[in-house]
């Protein structure tokens, strides 16, 4: 064999191993997710009896000290009945950005036109861009609920500049709300979505406080006193060193209604269910960084303009605040156990140009952040943490380059014999295939095993869609910005029809 023949095979092997090592490092950090789930599933507490949805003040709103600084208290209910709060809400605004979405506008208005929440406190921005029919199905909608009493109004723009970032930071210029609740087209809220969410951004200690200051208006005595503290439990959603004014979002977790629907759902499931049910609940668990997810979550008005604002120097302007935000000094909450369902892409075309575009979003946040953030004075573990979490999407890169050089490598090393493989190439496949085992693990233990029909696909997929998604990556490395795909919604659930039509709902 020649030399430069061999030099090459040289370099080309020491690319493989050192693309599988970066593969063993990202397969190193998902077991040490899954051990870090397995520990908080151990630390199981007791059915919770209260409920942020049915909350009231202890006494008169005249006399309550909770009242005045408008905190939310909860107390245990008893009666079958939802009893009205006696308290100020605050103004939220909730904004739906559309752009194309004729087969699933309507029923995204009409959710979050049903929210139970006082009505002058409630204004509801549609936020569309389209250039076709969804334009008059959104007139149509915000003329039905104008009617019927909703402060509900729709924001045309004549372009999209910044996209989706754009159309959000338009709204928010326009809007009064001090909370912004966003949701996208294909998400279904359900009613009671506020009342379980915007009482997390009020400070869960000061119910101590309010109860005490309630409890010495009444004439209550110390062990009367005692009994209603020992009432309010400690919430696992809830992280009890926040001070007041810094949480900034508040996260839900996504539901699928689509999740059986194919072969391609199933597998959408598999990938994106520990998403939520491992990685957010942990990085919020550890007082790690994490994101919002683009929608199905709450910010603080005063978080986002502090911050910086939407920005669409990256496709991924949710990534890109949320790190913004908490290297500020926000802190954000997750609620595992409050779940908005969505719609997932029913076609392979749809389902890479929406991962296409999370990668090179990823990517571009990363070139983004990560230089004020290595320069920050966060713990050391948040910054290894949320460069895992950046980065995570150059895992394709290295497949890709794994996939390519893996027969040159074969061939040059079809001398060395069966031992010194063993020595090197075996390790680092067993690492790397924990990728599959996390996703395996946890669809076992959190019921979800009619998905793990489609596990064998996982690799199989990976390897055919790496060429696109690594392109993706390469891009995010040199790019700032780019055009937005949406990603089409056609309003599936499970039970609809294969025949790629539905009904306007």
């Amino acid at each position: 064999m020649k030399k430069e023949m061999l030099d090459i095979l040289n370099i080309l092997t020491v690319i493989h191993f050192a693309s599988i090592g970066g593969l063993s490092l990202y397969g190193i950090h998902r077991i040490w997710l899954l051990l870090c789930w397995f520990k908080s599933r151990g630390k199981s507490e007791s059915k919770n009896q209260f409920s942020f949805i049915q909350t009231q003040f202890l006494a008169e709103p005249n006399h309550n000290p909770a009242f005045e600084n408008k905190i939310f208290v909860q107390k245990q209910i008893n009666d079958s009945e939802n009893r009205a709060l006696a308290i100020e809400y605050p103004l939220v605004t909730v904004q739906v950005p559309l752009y194309n979405e004729p087969l699933v506008a309507a029923r995204i208005i009409d959710a979050v036109a049903s929210f139970k929440w006082q009505k002058d406190k409630l204004e509801i921005q549609i936020l569309d861009d389209s250039s076709d029919k969804t334009t008059d199905i959104v007139k149509e909608r915000v003329k039905h609920w104008s009617e019927k009493g909703v402060w509900i109004y729709a924001i045309f723009r004549k372009n999209r500049k910044g996209y989706k970032a754009g159309a959000l930071q338009n709204g928010l210029k326009q809007s009064s709300g001090e909370f912004i609740a966003i949701f996208d087209a294909d998400f279904i809220p359900p009613p009671d979505f506020l009342e379980k969410t915007v009482p997390h951004f009020f400070y869960y200690d000061n119910l101590k406080a309010a109860q005490e200051q309630t409890a010495q208006s009444h004439n209550f005595n110390t062990a009367q006193d005692k009994t209603n503290q020992d009432k309010i439990p400690k919430n696992r959603n809830f992280t009890n060193h926040l001070k007041p004014e810094k949480i900034g979002m508040v996260q839900t977790r996504w539901g699928f209604l689509n999740s059986r629907y194919s072969w391609l759902t199933r597998l959408q499931t598999l990938m994106l269910s520990p998403h939520f049910g491992i990685e957010h609940k942990i990085r919020f668990s550890r007082h790690l960084f994490f994101n919002f997810n683009g929608t199905a979550g709450v910010w603080r008005r005063k978080t986002i303009e502090l911050s910086g604002g939407w920005q669409d120097d990256t496709v991924t302007e949710d990534l890109d605040l949320s790190y913004r935000a908490q290297l500020s000094g926000w802190k954000f909450l997750y609620l595992n156990d409050v779940v908005v369902p969505s719609e997932l892409p029913i076609n392979l075309s749809d389902f890479r140009s929406q991962q296409e575009r999370w990668s090179k979003g990823s990517i571009q946040t990363a070139r983004k952040i990560l230089p004020s953030l290595l320069s920050s004075p966060v713990s050391l573990s948040v910054k290894i943490e949320a460069i895992a979490h950046l980065m995570a999407n150059i895992c394709w890169l290295l497949g890709f380059i794994v996939t390519i050089t893996l027969y040159p490598v074969i061939f040059y090393r079809l001398s060395i014999g069966i031992c010194q493989i063993t020595w090197i190439e075996i390790p680092l496949l067993c690492i790397s295939s924990a990728i599959l085992t996390y996703y395996l693990v946890y669809n076992i233990f959190s019921g979800q095993s009619y998905v793990l029909t489609v596990l064998p696909l996982l690799p199989i997929i990976s390897i055919a869609l790496s060429p696109f998604f690594a392109f993706s990556v390469v891009k995010g490395l040199f790019e700032k910005g780019g055009v937005f795909v949406r990603t089409p919604k056609f309003g599936f659930s499970d039970n609809s029809d294969r025949n790629y039509t539905c009904e306007l709902q």
